[in-house]
């Protein structure tokens, strides 16, 4: 017989929303430093990406969380499959790792590329010492 909770029980599950959402104020520091042309529409639309992507990855370390539970006997309160016990695992490292640091790069490098190309050497130019 799985662990049952009892309907007064109450399941504090700790997740840290500032691993997934310093990606926002790092985008729009990338944006407002650069002063793009479509300024108001491109703050809005990276902010909007960001944090959905944020939310994900908050969902994705919920589920984690709530993956680990144990009852009194050990066994796990809620069971996954292992496919979705991988997606969560996945959610989660790009949620830490990859969305709240390479994609507000992305997103600001797609949004202002006439800021970049000033930094990028011009094709067919030679690179390198002596060019």
């Amino acid at each position: 017989r799985r662990n049952r909770l009892t309907p007064d029980a109450v399941v504090d599950v700790p997740v840290n929303p500032l691993k997934h959402t310093f990606g926002l104020p790092f985008f729009l520091a990338l944006l407002l430093a650069s002063r793009p042309q479509g300024l108001l529409w491109k703050a809005p639309f990276g902010s909007l990406v960001v944090v959905a992507l944020a939310a994900v990855s908050l969902a994705c370390e919920l589920l984690v969380q709530v993956g680990l539970m144990r009852g009194s006997g050990g066994e796990p309160l809620f069971l996954f499959g292992a496919g979705w016990r991988e997606a969560m695992a996945l959610g989660f490292q790009l949620g830490t790792l990859i969305f709240p640091t390479v994609v507000p790069a992305m997103l600001w490098a797609w949004m202002d590329r006439e800021t970049l190309r000033q930094f990028l050497p011009a094709r067919g130019a030679k690179a390198g010492p002596g060019a």
